[in-house]
């Protein structure tokens, strides 16, 4: 196992690979930024233009509205979206103590640990474990909430607190899906009214679906499927697991959620909701894994292949 200090996109960061995959941390501001295979395309997206910055703290300490930086790569909601003017006193940008801020790092004997800072705003605090399998692709992220104070607007406590990963991918060919046979959806997928020709990308079968995303409109789905996520692309395949567990989720209770645009791709996975009193946490844990597809296999055949993979491969 290969864990050290690297300088990746003008950033600190430190890399942690077994020599077939590599995952690529930038602590500054507090994320994962690359995961693939070594010696290949970095499938996480991040935006040229904020390559080494980092945000600015000085809003924060002045109550107003954070500046917030769609740097890419993976990170961690706290809350729903839907709560943030509630919760944090503002529509947008999303609590910057989780997205954006920098988060501590500590070496591990197969990976690294992050810690974020305590955010005045929920008045929580989230730890990821991130760990390399010694001989396969896939990596685990053990990821735990703990409430260490109210929020700042206590007459709010117990705030309704969700570990929902936000991973931001480069454009894939295809995402796919599993489709719950007792889905309290219509037809098994919730379509978030951005643009009325997604449903025309969509395809959906009683097991699963499938997305294409489109260069030209803003795209965004939601289910209750359980267990995984999947996105091809090129010779590629990524898959993002969860386990099922019980209780209700944001969003009408959904469990992974999908937004496309033009430039990239957000994979989501949202846990239950837990009103956490202080002193107490809960734990989401997810993994990554890649699969390499034949080069020269059909559009039809990958997916078949992917879906296989999917559906068999736990956690």
């Amino acid at each position: 196992m290969e864990i050290g200090d690297v300088r990746f996109l003008n950033w600190e960061a430190v890399r942690v690979s077994n020599g077939l995959v590599e995952v690529i941390v930038v602590p500054s501001i507090g994320r994962i930024m690359a995961y693939g295979f070594c010696g290949e395309k970095n499938l996480l997206w991040h935006q040229p233009q904020l390559e080494g910055q980092a945000l600015d703290k000085s809003a924060l300490k002045s109550n107003q509205i954070p500046e917030w930086a769609n740097f890419g790569g993976d990170k961690v909601w706290p809350t729903e979206q839907s709560q943030f003017p509630m919760i944090n006193g503002f529509e947008w940008p999303p609590d910057p103590y989780f997205d954006g801020l920098p988060h501590q790092v500590e070496i591990l004997d197969k990976g690294i640990r992050m810690t974020s800072e305590v955010s005045p705003f929920c008045g929580a605090q989230l730890v990821r474990t991130i760990t390399i399998h010694p001989e396969k692709t896939q990596i685990d992220i053990d990821q735990t909430m703990i409430k260490v104070r109210q929020g700042r607007h206590s007459e709010l406590e117990p705030i309704p607190l969700t570990l929902w990963n936000v991973t931001q991918i480069h454009v894939p060919d295809l995402i796919l899906f599993p489709v719950s046979e007792t889905s309290h959806l219509d037809g098994g997928v919730y379509i978030f009214p951005l643009d009325n020709r997604t449903e025309k990308q969509l395809s959906v079968t009683k097991q699963t679906g499938s997305l294409k995303p489109s260069k030209a409109f803003h795209q965004k789905i939601g289910t209750d499927g359980e267990n995984w996520l999947a996105a091809l692309c090129g010779d590629t395949a990524i898959v993002e697991r969860f386990q099922p567990v019980s209780g209700i989720r944001p969003d009408g209770n959904l469990t992974t959620e999908v937004y496309a645009c033009p430039d990239y791709v957000e994979l989501e996975l949202l846990s239950p909701l837990h009103r956490l009193k202080v002193g107490e946490s809960f734990s989401y844990p997810i993994s990554w894994d890649l699969l390499k597809l034949p080069e020269l296999a059909a559009p039809e055949d990958r997916q078949k292949r992917v879906l296989a993979w999917a559906r068999q491969s736990k956690m």
